[in-house]
């Protein structure tokens, strides 16, 4: 995904591998991070999409829903990784893994629920209920 989109090249892929095996080596049995794939319809072993959620507690804030403020306090949902193999897509396969993933998170009482979308994403989450927020990097 990330050689796809020109984040890393292949000279960073190792490390960048090598990192994740880090992360992911304690972040998935702590529970910290969940994933869904999908499988190619030609070949089961192929995996043509996938989408991860980042499990992380937040402090108390005010947090507008539904016209509403609430105080959202404890785990959010980020949603990471959402990938589609080019052969693979416009078969609704990001739709179905990021309704999968909302679906697990509202049952286990995660709220908010968090991305950061690309140009070519940003439609589908608008339709799956995301609005733009004022978030800022450093």
């Amino acid at each position: 995904m990330f050689t796809d989109i020109g984040l890393i090249d292949e000279g960073g892929a190792s490390a960048f591998f090598e990192a994740c095996a880090r992360y992911f080596s304690t972040a998935i049995p702590d529970g910290g991070f969940v994933a869904w794939v999908a499988a190619s319809d030609e070949h089961a072993n192929e995996i043509v999409a996938g989408v991860g959620l980042q499990i992380r507690s937040i402090v108390p804030i005010p947090d507008l829903a539904d016209g509403r403020t609430i105080i959202a306090c404890g785990p959010e949902a980020f949603i990471v990784n959402m990938y589609v193999e080019r052969s693979a897509r416009r078969r609704g396969l990001a739709r179905e893994l990021i309704q999968h993933a909302l679906r697990w998170a509202r049952e286990q009482g995660i709220h908010p629920i968090r991305l950061r979308a690309s140009q070519e994403g940003r439609p589908l989450y608008e339709q799956l209920g995301f609005r733009a927020t004022n978030d800022m990097r450093l």
